[in-house]
């Protein structure tokens, strides 16, 4: 049912007069994104460009609905919950990740620069009547944003991003870089396997100002070259992140991390204590061999210094989907708390009272026995640490 029925008909038309385009992020309303929708911010500068006025949604409970011209609805998450009836209003138009299906932005709005100020009504509400601090909003306020290639060639299984056979070029720099904004965040697919990667780090570097590139990269695609490169790079707070996707590519990643490590360590830098962080994709296929591939994977990347970081696919719904999903959660807990995975095992954070109620200790080391009968080496892996395991 669409919320205009709520109106009078007369209303309705006195509202189409305004002059008005409303984004809503869901992602930001359901589950307080930690980073800014880059394509809302586009629709914003371009509509803006064309003389419109144009206002970020805070609440779903807000009368957004009284018919600005469009309403915008973006979603990366598929998880992101909406209210059912938003999707009814006739002027929405809904993209993103998070649907099935959805439509690419226009070429002209896929290019222009962002809307860098779209948050900032809900950065300083946050700030002013929430109280929280300013730096948790650095994602909004202190970075760049942009894409300056697009595409990945592997087609991962979990990923959304699979219309791509190869790495392209996609925006200049200058295309969403903002100089009075301290950092740079890419959101580039696989930036290693571009063929001119290293113009675009070239180009990054000559801005003088640190950069990440968010998603991860691609390990597997490292040469010599493409570490020195890295390590020389002004890269945002030395935090490198990869990615160990698939224990069938164990021969390759561990030749890699293994370049990584001692190239890093020949700096003479400490970084964080590790060399760097590698996500570790779980959950697709649920059960006990995916939970031994996961943990061997998270024993191999602790082996060479760096740490693990356990991404689990429809991680809210995996509790059901698996007896072992409290497990899953567990080793989440463990390894995405970096002094909890630099400094104990699996077993001794399992193991503390303060992190998991005796009712929930008794039902995990119940699962965790099982396991071990299943494949003794369970048991091991259970007991993995980073100090005593560790061989860079």
């Amino acid at each position: 049912m669409s919320l205009y029925l709520f109106m009078e008909k007369d209303e309705v038309e006195s509202k189409k007069l305004k002059n008005e385009i409303a984004l809503i992020d869901a992602d930001l309303l359901d589950r307080n994104a930690r980073h800014p929708n880059l394509a809302l911010m586009k629709i914003s500068n371009y509509y803006k460009q064309k003389g419109f006025n144009t206002r970020l949604v805070l609440s779903y409970e807000e009368d957004f609905f009284n018919n600005p011209n469009t309403i915008f609805l973006s979603k990366v998450f598929t998880n992101t919950k909406i209210p059912f009836n938003v999707t009814d209003i006739p002027n929405l138009k809904n993209g993103g990740t998070g649907f099935k299906t959805s439509a690419d932005l226009s070429n002209e709005i896929e290019h222009c620069f962002p809307d860098y100020d779209l948050y900032d009504e809900y950065v300083k509400y946050n700030v002013e009547n929430l109280e929280k601090r300013e730096k948790t909003f650095d994602a909004y306020k202190k970075f760049s944003i942009g894409f300056m290639t697009r595409g990945c060639f592997r087609k991962c299984e979990f990923c959304v991003n699979k219309k791509y056979d190869s790495v392209l070029k996609h925006s200049p720099l200058e295309e969403f870089f903002d100089n009075d904004r301290k950092y740079i965040r890419l959101w580039d697919d696989n930036i290693l396997a571009y063929r001119k990667w290293d113009k675009v780090f070239e180009e990054l570097n000559n801005t003088n100002k640190p950069f990440i590139f968010q998603q991860g990269l691609d390990i597997r695609m490292l040469t010599q070259r493409k570490v020195d490169t890295l390590l020389d790079s002004n890269y945002f707070d030395d935090r490198y992140i990869f990615a160990f996707d698939y224990i069938r590519d164990r021969e390759i990643i561990t030749k890699k991390l293994k370049l990584w490590a001692e190239s890093y360590s020949a700096t003479g830098r400490r970084g964080h204590g590790y060399w760097g962080k590698l996500y570790v994709f779980g959950g697709l296929d649920v059960g006990h061999e995916d939970l031994h591939s996961m943990l061997t994977r998270i024993k191999i990347i602790m082996e060479h210094g760096s740490i693990p970081y356990t991404m689990l696919f429809e991680k809210h719904t995996i509790r059901n989907r698996t007896k072992y999903g409290e497990l899953y959660m567990a080793i989440k807990n463990w390894t995405n708390f970096v002094p909890s995975i630099m400094s104990t095992t699996l077993m001794e954070s399992l193991s503390n009272e303060d992190r998991h109620s005796l009712k929930k200790q008794e039902v995990l080391f119940k699962l965790m026995k099982e396991l071990e009968n299943i494949n003794p080496e369970f048991k091991e892996l259970f007991n993995v640490s980073f100090k005593k395991n560790r061989k860079y």
